[in-house]
């Protein structure tokens, strides 16, 4: 029988935390970042040449024999030996041998969609497992996300959540932390910024990299909402195709925003669509608690006010969006811990 010190032992190992996402890979290991970098390799005759960001800045730029690799598609693990080549490149560069010593026999804790399947869960753990012996536990995000904003949500009424990725938004309702109702769909950050890459391509005949179509996502794209876009100018490098040379353009924002806007549009349906799904007498006190929106995709310059307009709800970012899952999910363990701790 554990003791109360072994017990104060064990929660003193430093717990290790992972989202593993189509876009991004977040791995904490107690309140220190391991890696936080593109959910990206590039293969070399079957081996991790570059992982994270270095991988992702080669977009496009990987001649053959080289092999540009996404381990998650769609919030899933698609190819659980990439996706183990993967972490256990994480696991040599970014985690020293001393890290090992106070973390043998530790738990690590792995966040998965709300409504992930069976097949799916047990893929991901598999992952993990083989890569860092322990004791793993799976965790909803919504659950994780509902932790991290406790301090400033009403969180004795329902919570609306709108977790917008990579590749997917997932919609989540929760009541008192657990989830009662949840789906996710294929709409995320990349759908605008393959937009934009089409948008530029239609208008002007340039073809910009992926890099400099996420730049000016994050930069330029602003939703039109009862105040028109005003005009912003910046200029980009991309290439004539035909030409096969090298060509500058002058993107305005009023260009590309009202296309951004289109497509925004299809995700307010699917908002619409989450809600209307949903008991009555919980999303009628959403009009009071307001829907909170996160994710890294959620940043988008006037997606809030946007969503508020068309869906009549206030709508809220998380405190830190693109961290927050990662963020609640330890504290969401520090806390079940520490309630084992006192007896609760």
């Amino acid at each position: 029988m554990t003791n109360g010190h072994d017990r104060l032992g064990m929660m003193s190992r430093p717990s290790l935390y992972i989202d593993f996402g189509s876009c991004q890979t977040r791995i904490f290991s107690g309140e220190n970042a391991v890696f936080v970098e593109p959910s990206c390799l590039v293969l070399n005759d079957g081996q991790p040449q570059f992982i994270g960001q270095k991988a992702y800045e080669l977009l496009g730029k990987v001649p053959a024999p080289l092999q540009h690799v996404f381990p998650v598609e769609l919030g899933r693990v698609t190819n659980q030996a990439q996706a183990k080549l993967f972490l256990m490149a994480i696991d040599r560069q970014y985690l020293p041998q001393v890290w090992w010593r106070s973390w043998l026999g530790g738990s690590g804790y792995v966040l998965t969609q709300a409504n992930v399947g069976a097949v799916e869960k047990d893929r991901l753990m598999g992952v993990v497992r083989s890569v860092w012996a322990g004791k793993w536990r799976a965790v909803k995000r919504p659950r994780a996300i509902w932790s991290s904003i406790q301090s400033e949500a009403e969180t004795s009424q329902p919570v609306c959540i709108i977790d917008i990725g990579g590749q997917t938004t997932e919609m989540s309702l929760l009541v008192a932390g657990q989830v009662v109702m949840a789906t996710v769909i294929e709409w995320g950050g990349m759908n605008v910024t393959e937009l934009i890459q089409k948008q530029v391509w239609s208008l002007f005949k340039s073809a910009i990299s992926w890099q400099t179509a996420e730049q000016l996502k994050r930069e330029m794209v602003f939703l039109p909402g009862k105040k028109p876009v005003s005009s912003t100018r910046t200029t980009v490098r991309g290439k004539d195709i035909v030409r096969q040379v090298g060509m500058t353009t002058v993107i305005d924002a009023k260009l590309i925003s009202p296309a951004v806007s289109a497509l925004v549009d299809e995700l307010i349906e699917e908002i619409k669509l989450f809600l209307s799904q949903a008991p009555s007498n919980l999303t009628g006190s959403l009009l009071d608690a307001g829907l909170w929106l996160c994710g890294g995709g959620s940043q988008l310059m006037g997606l809030d006010a946007r969503l508020s307009e068309q869906l009549r709800y206030s709508v809220r970012l998380t405190p830190n969006p693109e961290l927050d899952a990662i963020f609640g999910l330890r504290m969401l363990v520090q806390s079940v811990k520490q309630g084992e701790l006192t007896g609760k």
